[in-house]
């Protein structure tokens, strides 16, 4: 159930910055420049750090201590 959880996060955060990549001439021209930063930050950090999380070890950690405590086991290894 972790793991469709994960995959879960995984598309909703994919999906936003879809959404945010295809507004960003909007979202510029409604005066809100640097739009494409934030789709940068979360394709190439918030992204590859979710599919990190999908690891057998991270999985454990978070079904015995919580989300918290597998996001700090993944921070710290």
């Amino acid at each position: 159930m972790i793991s469709l959880k994960i995959c879960f996060i995984g598309w909703l955060v994919e999906a936003i910055a879809i959404i945010f990549f295809a507004m960003a001439v909007k979202l510029h021209e409604l005066g809100w420049p640097g739009s494409q930063y934030f789709t940068a930050v979360i394709m190439f950090i918030v992204i590859p750090f979710v599919h990190l999380m999908n690891d057998e070890e991270t999985k454990v950690v978070i079904h015995m201590d919580g989300w918290i405590q597998g996001v700090k086991y993944l921070a710290s290894h």
